[in-house]
């Protein structure tokens, strides 16, 4: 529980972080239901349950460069002091590999990210 919390939390930091001027932030959930022939073609997934949570800002978005780097350790665009570089390192970790969901991102420079995340709901 602490570690998703950890990793709701940093998404709202970092949305906030995006919209110095101020914006929305959206958070969207549903429940969805994988069969297998979603999992043949994608092979990260297994059929079941699972809950899928988009994060939706209406901040500075991001470009392509910046895209490619941000699951990276260390990886910032925040000033000194501002931030490690670890939240999206450590959320995807946590996402991934301990709860064996997905996480996966949208985003437009001027237009804002999303970040979509798929957990199971069972067997984890």
């Amino acid at each position: 529980r602490g570690q998703l919390e950890q990793v709701l939390m940093n998404l709202c930091l970092n949305a906030r972080d995006a919209m110095p001027e101020g914006g929305r932030l959206t958070i969207e959930s549903r429940n969805l239901e994988v069969d297998q022939q979603f999992c043949e073609t994608h092979d990260w997934a297994k059929p079941g349950r699972y809950v899928l949570l988009n994060f939706s800002d209406s901040g500075t978005g991001m470009d392509a460069a910046t895209l490619g780097q941000i699951f990276d350790p260390f990886f910032t665009t925040k000033e000194v002091g501002k931030g490690t570089g670890q939240g999206l390192a450590i959320a995807r970790n946590i996402i991934v590999r301990k709860h064996g969901g997905r996480i996966y991102f949208e985003s437009q420079v001027g237009k804002g990210t999303t970040f979509h995340i798929r957990l199971p709901l069972e067997g984890y």
